[in-house]
């Protein structure tokens, strides 16, 4: 069979778990998970990784939630699917990690990245963003000095607020935090702002810092908006990511027809991360498929998943968003 489907990169939403409870956060649009369908266990998402490797060239696997280190599971599925050799991922805000820092930390050998997401240097700030005690923020700062210490490969996610002064600020003090604990890579992730598109704001920010980068301008070029890597002076290498949805806003194209595959712990694939999936009337259901072991048929499921052929919420009013159940109140979260 000729699949007309690729799907390099997975993301696989473990747990909605978390020691933090951010304001922005969506559990990466898995929605309600009061449910009753039967949540995947590790032999499924084994099953699933080596289907996507065999029949859809996957190179990535990201494992996320929630906090994919709240997974109980967590360490055995790390080690099957360091198996199949193909990089492995896990996102986290730091207090996670604990547990197997404690108790196992050669899990995180089998990992070539761990992300940690930090959206603020100021104490009081992640406190009020991520309704936690201040005390939290030393303790996610720790952890990833631990697993430099260890020889883990350590890089940054930091969300950024497009239009804002204190962002502003926040991304340049950024770059200097990433140099002084020696992480391996800064991520800056600039957050949709459906309703109030203007330009480029981080790479703006980083221009009237002094710094001689190129800023993208008009006509958008789709692959630098979505993924710019900028050198600086000094050699420092940082990205701006932007999701399809930002990138869609900018261009005024659809342009997530080959999106990443995005499965919850029910199976659930989302088609568009501004709906919640369980309101996503595009989300493809597998879990039946992976449960059963029907390749053919997952195959043949995972082939005709459908990105950017509906509605997309991004290029539609506010009102409208909300008739069909669309749109996230607080920015979606790549």
């Amino acid at each position: 069979m000729l699949l007309k489907r690729r799907f390099l990169k997975a993301r696989f939403f473990l747990t909605n778990s978390c020691t933090y409870n951010c304001v922005y956060c969506h559990n990466e649009g898995m929605g309600d998970q009061k449910t009753d369908l039967k949540v995947l266990d590790v032999d499924d998402y084994i099953f699933l990784a080596q289907v996507l490797k065999d029949n859809f060239q996957l190179k990535c696997i990201t494992l996320t939630g929630g906090d994919p280190f709240m997974y109980r599971d967590f360490s055995l599925l790390v080690k099957k699917l360091e198996k199949l050799d193909i990089e492995l991922v896990a996102l986290t805000k730091g207090v996670p990690t604990y547990r197997w820092l404690n108790s196992e930390p050669e899990v995180f050998k089998n990992l070539d990245f761990v992300y940690f997401s930090i959206d603020t240097l100021d104490r009081d700030e992640f406190a009020k963003t991520c309704r936690v005690s201040p005390s939290v923020f030393d303790l996610g700062i720790a952890a990833l000095d631990k697993l430099v210490s260890m020889g883990v490969k350590v890089r940054v996610n930091c969300v950024v607020k497009p239009n804002d002064t204190k962002e502003a600020e926040k991304v340049l003090s950024m770059i200097e935090f990433v140099k002084k604990h020696k992480v391996q890579e800064l991520r800056f992730i600039e957050l949709v702002d459906l309703d109030n598109v203007r330009e480029p704001f981080v790479e703006m920010v980083i221009k009237e810092a002094g710094f001689n980068i190129k800023v993208p301008n008009t006509p958008y070029d789709k692959v630098s908006l979505k993924r710019n890597r900028i050198v600086l002076e000094d050699g420092f290498e940082f990205l701006v990511i932007r999701c399809m949805c930002s990138v869609t806003l900018f261009t005024g194209e659809v342009t997530c027809f080959s999106q990443d595959l995005y499965l919850d712990s029910f199976g659930r694939v989302n088609t568009c991360l501004e709906w919640e999936v369980d309101k996503n009337p595009n989300v493809s259901h597998l879990a039946e498929l992976i449960k059963s072991r029907n390749k053919v048929g997952l195959v043949e499921a995972l082939d005709n998943i459908k990105n950017g052929q509906h509605i997309c919420p991004a290029l539609i009013t506010t009102e409208k968003r909300e008739s069909i159940k669309a749109g996230l109140q607080l920015g979606t979260y790549r």
